[in-house]
């Protein structure tokens, strides 16, 4: 099997100390150590080969009879003309290159970051990244069988005919976006959150699998930001902490290291640069209130504070600066060493890609560091896919924001460490339970199971529901009905778009027919256009009585899956997401609705909070008219015990039973109705079912 590898930066990007980057590395290692038949392609722009090097030496020295690079030069001006304007350009990039390192004697960070933006504009001010030769000069030369993006941003993979394989650990600026917006402005956030969504949309178009490292990641990321996307297009493998081996370290004494950089008594390490999930300053208040009681203790870190301004703003308020010591990059040795002789290691973070803050991970692999934690997102799952329970990795949890929490734990913990080392001693052995090896097995699995499955033609059974919804209604509509897809009737209330997260395309794509209600006029031409055998109605479903129109709200193409007619539901919506029209909407009874139709198989009814209303005015006596089957969705805080009670008591009244759920939908089925297979049969309340 032959697998490419994407490294295309539209700018200069050394990878190296970049999380996804150490992650891609550790895995494409694994595979090429544990799989022999494998071969490797890389493919990179022409001025990012040499980081591409930098990133995968070890592998381009160890098999280099099975790695082959390509790199792309996609420049817009043609060969024969481009030495008229780039010699003039290069001239005046080593004159600016000279001046600003002379200026980086007197302002380091100044003139570093004009560097850096010169070497960018150095390589790519004549490239065209989106030129149709890109698309030909891959499909030319590559003969991967698949394709392997490790960033978000990367765009090259999308040339290849081949399936596709994304990494996605998080999308914490744009699922989080308020947290975020409190340091960085709206327009930084759109700059480098809008690509991303647009370039990841597009890839869910295609034959693409995004990989995450927990399914929290997968439900509350991928499924949540990603455009198009269905569950089928995700897959989850988790993989061991990225910490350093720290081999041949030569250690200094405690007392020497810290002489070295100026090192107080007691400290708290936190080698990572400051982003606005590490919530540093939760820190910041427990050393304040510590301070208070005359201990002092030092916040020691690789980062730089005033990288988010109100963190800044907050140690000059609590009187802490002289607590805290930036001390910039550090060699491997250094950081061991900084890990080593630490008195408490804190994560304190909102949110991290594998649910455990890495520095936190790494502190305790050096070992004898007792350890606190934030009861963050993802952090239950992370524990549990590892073994552990939150009470078995007794980290001294506190909630994020709990600065009095965290300063009574690190006054406990410098008072008498032993304890929280012994009882902890047994969590950095079960995160490193999991092996590299592993994840290239799994990774491979994955691979193949996707190549099989595109030349077996499996395009028969795709979703193009958010949530396989449509391939659940197909299983229950054969097993329990015995009807075939080709004769599919449906009823489809609020269905949004034509096609993307649509619960019926799969059976109008098989022969089947039914009425769409769908009142966003946005979408009403594409309806008439795309599936011009369905009946569609522009108009909204009468919820109570003596209503003949309603306001429906409209949050915009991005959000219009929330659209509502619910007041409720748009007050709870409206300080996340920006209210773009209302519209004046004409509503009908549903059961008009139903009369279009001979008879109904299956209807699918999302109404953003009012499903419930809704059923209530159903006539289920009509027995031509009785669908066989209701998909229904419940908001998540309407959930019990995977779906909204009152709707299942409610079905439950009319016959119909909850066969199924996917946690977002419940599938209920009219037990009249069941109509099984040969040779089966079912018990419903003491009665057998044929």
């Amino acid at each position: 099997m032959k697998l490419a590898v994407t490294y295309d930066f539209e700018n200069i990007a050394d990878c190296r100390r970049e999380g996804l980057g150490v992650y891609a590395k550790h895995l494409i290692t694994a595979l090429m150590d544990y799989n022999d038949d494998l071969e490797l392609e890389f493919w990179t722009y022409k001025f990012n080969k040499h980081n591409l090097k930098l990133l995968f030496d070890e592998i381009f020295k160890k098999y280099s009879n099975r790695v082959t690079v390509f790199s792309i030069d996609c420049y817009k001006i043609p060969l024969d003309k481009r030495k008229d304007i780039y010699i003039p350009f290069l001239f005046s990039y080593y004159l600016k290159k000279t001046l600003y390192c002379i200026g980086k004697v007197f302002n380091y960070n100044c003139f570093e970051n004009k560097l850096a933006k010169l070497e960018h504009n150095k390589f790519c001010a004549f490239y065209d990244f989106n030129s149709p030769k890109i698309f030909r000069y891959v499909n030319k030369h590559s003969k991967a069988d698949a394709v392997y993006s490790m960033f978000v941003t990367l765009k090259l993979g999308k040339h290849f005919k081949c399936p596709k394989f994304i990494q996605v650990h998080d999308l914490f600026p744009i699922r989080f976006r308020d947290l975020f917006a409190q340091f960085w402005s709206d327009k930084t956030l759109d700059g480098y959150n809008l690509p991303i969504l647009q370039n990841l949309a597009e890839y869910a178009q295609t034959d693409t699998t995004f990989i995450s490292s927990s399914q929290y990641t997968v439900r509350e990321h991928s499924l949540k930001c990603i455009s198009g996307i269905n569950h089928e297009q995700t897959a989850v493998i988790p993989f061991p902490p990225l910490v350093k081996d720290f081999n041949n370290i030569k250690v200094l004494s405690k007392e020497a290291f810290k002489a070295k950089y100026g090192i107080w008594d007691k400290y708290i390490a936190v080698p990572c640069q400051n982003r606005p999930n590490k919530n540093w300053a939760v820190i910041f208040r427990a050393i304040s209130r510590l301070k208070q009681k005359g201990i002092n203790i030092q916040f020691v870190t690789t980062g730089r504070v005033n990288n988010i301004k109100s963190d800044g703003i907050l140690a000059d308020e609590l009187g802490i600066r002289e607590n805290i010591l930036e001390i910039g990059s550090v060699s491997e040795e250094d950081l061991y060493m900084l890990y080593k002789y630490q008195d408490v290691a804190v994560g304190s973070t909102y949110m991290e890609g594998m649910g455990i803050s890495g520095q936190v991970i790494e502190a305790l692999k050096v070992g004898n560091i007792p350890a606190v934690h934030s009861i963050c997102y993802g952090i239950k799952e992370s524990l549990a896919a590892v073994g552990l329970t939150m009470e078995d990795a007794d980290l001294n949890w506190f909630e994020p924001n709990d600065d009095k929490k965290l300063a009574q734990v690190i006054e406990d913990i410098l008072s008498n460490p032993v304890p929280h080392i012994l009882k902890q001693k047994h969590v950095i052995d079960a995160y490193l339970s999991v092996t590299w090896e592993s994840v290239a097995s799994n990774f491979i699995r994955l691979v193949k199971s996707k190549l099989n499955a595109a030349s077996s033609d499996n395009e028969y059974k795709k979703s193009f529901a958010q949530f396989g919804e449509d391939l659940i209604l197909s299983e229950l509509l054969s097993f329990l009905f015995s009807r075939d897809e080709k004769f599919i009737n449906y009823v489809d209330i609020c269905c949004n778009d034509p096609v993307i997260n649509n619960n019926t395309y799969y059976f109008y794509k098989r022969g089947g027919i039914g009425v769409l209600v769908e009142p966003n006029p946005a979408f009403h031409s594409s309806y008439l256009k795309i599936r011009p055998s369905d009946i569609v109605l522009n108009v909204g479903i009468k919820y109570k009585d003596g209503v003949d129109s309603a306001d429906y709200f409209d949050f915009g193409k991005s959000a219009s899956g929330l659209n509502t007619f619910s007041e409720e539901r748009k007050n709870s919506l409206i300080n996340d997401y920006k209210l773009e029209k209302v519209h004046k909407i004409k509503l009908l009874n549903i059961n008009d609705v139903f009369s279009k139709m001979d008879y109904i198989d299956f209807v699918s009814l999302d109404v953003e909070g009012l499903e419930l209303d809704i059923l209530k005015t159903i006539d289920f006596g009509n027995t031509k008219l009785r669908p066989k089957i209701f998909c229904i969705e419940a908001n998540k805080s309407e959930l019990e015990c995977g779906f909204n009670n009152e709707i299942t008591e409610f079905m439950r009244k009319q016959g119909y039973v909850l066969a199924s759920d996917n946690f977002i939908n419940g599938f209920f089925v009219d037990v009249t109705q069941i109509k099984l297979c040969d040779n089966i049969k079912l018990q419903y309340d003491g009665k057998i079912l044929q």
